[in-house]
């Protein structure tokens, strides 16, 4: 079966624009990626400083340092999701 285009013009610009597309798709989910980094790395940031300066001894360490370990395991989760 062969493929006979009228147009070849028009497929270079369909391949052009779906090109550009793709392009603007990784783009898209890599600002996506940094950005959720950025957050998670500052709500981790902010959760230690206020521990340290405010709850200096908190109650239920164990559920501290529980949130802390899940917590950039999640962000990194979910970016990996993103990504595809």
């Amino acid at each position: 079966m062969e493929y006979n285009s009228v147009e070849p013009e028009a497929d270079l610009i369909d391949l052009d624009h779906r090109k550009h597309l793709v392009d603007a798709l990784h783009t898209a989910s890599r600002d996506y990626d940094r950005n959720l980094l950025t957050l998670a790395a500052g709500a981790l940031g902010l959760s230690t400083t206020f521990v340290h300066n405010i709850a200096s001894h908190p109650r239920y360490t164990w559920a501290l340092l529980f949130a802390w370990v899940f917590f950039p395991c999640e962000f990194v989760r979910c970016s990996d999701l993103a990504a595809y």
